[in-house]
């Protein structure tokens, strides 16, 4: 599996993270961590529209675990 099985947009973003899933059938787990990698919150698995309006505008990972293995993608949020 490869990073481009999932498309986060739009990157930068404001107020929302929007997902799509390319052939990816069980998403058990989306995590959004910090750049220094420290939690910041928990999302469900089945969502693909993430609610960001909360956060602080600078860069995050977001932690996408499925059943064939693990990708994180880089967010903006302004």
């Amino acid at each position: 599996m490869d990073n481009s099985s999932i498309n986060v947009y739009p990157n930068p973003a404001k107020g929302f993270i929007n997902l799509s899933f390319n052939n990816i059938l069980n998403i058990s787990a989306l995590t959004l961590f910090d750049i220094t990698v420290r939690f910041v919150k928990d999302y469900h698995p089945l969502e693909n529209r993430l609610n960001t309006g909360s956060l602080s505008a600078g860069q995050y990972i977001l932690r996408i675990e499925t059943e064939e293995g693990i990708l994180t993608k880089k967010i903006q949020l302004e």
